[in-house]
This record gives C-alpha cells, sequence and structure tokens, in this order.
C-alpha cells in the first residue's frame, strides 16, 4: 500500500491514503477521529481490502472490531447482499 501522488502547484507530493488515515485516526482514539472515520465509512471513502490489510499489518484488527462494537455498525466493509438475493 503505497501513498498517492498527487501534483500541488507543480510539485508532486505523497498524500496518505483514505485506509492509511482511518487507521491513524484508529490507533489515535480521540473522539473527533471516532467521528471522521463514521464520515469515511459512510462516504465509502475506504477500500475494505486495503484497509483490512492495513490493520493486520500494524496491530489493529482487534481495536477495529471494538470500534464497531461500540459504534454498533457491525461490519460496514462487508458488501451486504442485494435485497433480491435476500428475498431468496
Amino acid at each position: 500500500d503505497k501513498a498517492a501522488q498527487v501534483t500541488f502547484d507543480g510539485v508532486l507530493v505523497r498524500v496518505m491514503t483514505a485506509e492509511h488515515l482511518v487507521a491513524v485516526m484508529l490507533h489515535t482514539g480521540r473522539p473527533q477521529d471516532r467521528v471522521r472515520i463514521i464520515q469515511f465509512l459512510e462516504a465509502k471513502a475506504v477500500n475494505a481490502t486495503r484497509l483490512k490489510r492495513i490493520l493486520k499489518r500494524h496491530g489493529l484488527s482487534r481495536i477495529w472490531e471494538e470500534f464497531l462494537r461500540l459504534c454498533r455498525l457491525g461490519h460496514p466493509l462487508r458488501r451486504r447482499a442485494s435485497r433480491r438475493a435476500r428475498r431468496r
């Protein structure tokens, strides 16, 4: 997982990915960070596969599960079955 590269005022800069930002906010654990994580999830700004890989690499999987439980989010990164599939 690499930082994104963007050009700003003609200068190529590296920018932390949304997944890394979520991991940092989760690790920091401040109330405003928890709110921002939820905003990232609601905006679908996070790639589930990349985030899970980053959380595992940095030993944050347990903290992530606890965060989801405390916020009553279930597993927002799992793909939900379509309504049609659930009816069957």
